[in-house]
């Protein structure tokens, strides 16, 4: 009886993580015949797939097959791992329920005997309806949009600014190709389990990986467990059934809660700091408003963190960490100052890094100058020696003409061009060394006078 009792209670035992009961391992079963191992709560087969009492959670027939990693890919992209407070719009979720709440609509959807059907061709998926309208609160379904035309008109024509809790979706992912932007394509949807992301996970928030292997038998056929998973990936997560945040309810997936009351409740504090709340006015919120607020608060420590104010934002994370003391406020203030102090001390960083900026670009310059100067003046030179080389030959064939050879020109005008050159270019040398003289002359008196 106690190996009996001690078998039992090790092929249950389970660990908490993020607030979820998930059994990773659990030792085999001596005396009874117990499933080895648990996710997310719900006992799986060896192949992954979850067994009869995730069936029975959802409320769907015991033949239907929902793989364990899709679940918990579910799991990791809507709870643990959203980036910030403006992509995570579930702080819980329900995997059997929403299961449940997807084949809840397509029993609505299709008659008894598709119902019944364990798997689905192509040519029978794009035969199942391709849109619906519903209730968010019930999921009754109130409208069915058979062809993909129909639901594109339908959803082009739908008042989504309704103050009621009719919505309007597509039964699956299906987005319209857009390759020709003036005669787009719509077409029934056959790749269902597509996302995105190339149906991955991504941290987004809501894009999860289906993982439609899991789905897809070898004919290519879809399973009953690929239609109400793919369900779920199309329905914007409206069949999600979870616990959301302030930012989800606001989106309508608490079906709980009126969405049009907590968006109020937001925009009436739009342009108010989340540094502003006093913890009696945190203490009167909702919890999920507060943790709205809290993650905020953070987001915002962590944009200063990464912008140098490194120093505000630990003071303002020291603050609020212990926001039940009395001096709070002079905690807060103390955090002001220091951020005014790091800002005239980045401010200075600045003036100085302009200043060094300013030299270098002035000494360019000049050097530029002088350079162009030399060479402008070089160029000048050049020319005049040309012409004047030029003068020299005429003058010399006139004073050669018609004389005795003793008494011609012995000077040629080449070796005239020679010397005038070289002249110029000792010239223009000298004249370029004492420039740089002066300008470094210049610099050293400059340097003790620097303004902005």
């Amino acid at each position: 009886m106690l190996l009996t009792n001690y078998t039992s209670a090790l092929a249950n035992a389970r660990i908490t993580f993020n607030g979820l009961n998930k059994t990773e391992t659990a030792t085999p079963s001596i005396a009874n015949n117990l499933p080895t191992k648990r996710v997310l709560g719900y006992a799986i087969d060896d192949d992954g797939y979850f067994t009869e009492d995730f069936n029975k959670a959802a409320k769907i027939p015991k033949h239907i097959k929902i793989h364990s990693s899709t679940m918990e890919s579910m799991q990791r992209a809507l709870v643990e791992n959203p980036s910030n407070v403006w992509t995570k719009v579930f702080s819980d979720i329900d995997i059997a329920k929403t299961i449940g709440n997807a084949y809840k609509v397509f029993s609505q959807l299709v008659d008894e005997e598709t119902l019944k059907k364990e798997s689905f061709t192509k040519d029978e998926l794009v035969n199942l309806p391709q849109g619906y309208e519903f209730d968010r609160t019930t999921l009754e379904v109130s409208k069915v949009h058979e062809g993909i035309m129909d639901y594109i008109n339908a959803d082009m024509s739908f008042n989504y600014q309704n103050k009621s809790n009719q919505l309007i979706t597509s039964t699956f992912y299906n987005p319209v190709d857009w390759s020709d932007r003036y005669n787009p394509k719509f077409t029934p949807a056959t790749d269902i389990f597509n996302n995105v992301n190339g149906g991955k996970e991504h941290n987004v928030g809501w894009v999860w990986d289906t993982t439609a292997d899991k789905y897809t038998n070898s004919d290519g056929a879809i399973s009953m467990g690929g239609i109400l998973t793919a369900m779920v990936n199309g329905s914007s997560l409206y069949l999600v059934e979870g616990k959301a945040t302030y930012w989800g309810q606001m989106q309508g997936y608490d079906r709980n809660v009126d969405p049009e009351k907590i968006r109020a409740e937001y925009y009436a504090s739009w342009g108010k700091s989340v540094f502003d709340y006093t913890d009696r006015e945190l203490n009167m919120m909702s919890e999920q408003r507060r943790d709205f607020i809290k993650g905020m608060q953070e987001m915002q420590m962590k944009i200063w963190s990464a912008n140098g104010y490194g120093g505000f934002a630990e003071k303002m994370h020291n603050a609020f960490a212990d926001s039940s003391s009395d001096d709070m406020v002079d905690t807060i203030a103390e955090a002001y100052e220091a951020v005014d102090r790091e800002f005239k001390e980045y401010l200075e960083e600045l003036r100085q890094k302009l200043i060094e900026e300013r030299q270098k670009a002035q000494e360019e310059a000049k050097k530029q100058t002088q350079e162009e100067d030399v060479e402008r003046l070089y160029e000048q030179s050049k020319q005049t020696i040309q012409e004047l080389v030029q003068l020299l030959k005429k003058i010399e064939e006139e004073a050669n003409k018609n004389k005795d050879p003793k008494n011609q020109w012995n000077v040629s005008a080449d070796s005239l061009q020679k010397a005038i050159m070289d002249m110029l270019n000792a010239q223009n040398q000298q004249a370029y060394a004492l420039a740089n003289r002066q300008q470094i002359n210049a610099q050293q008196i400059g340097a003790f006078d620097v303004n902005v």
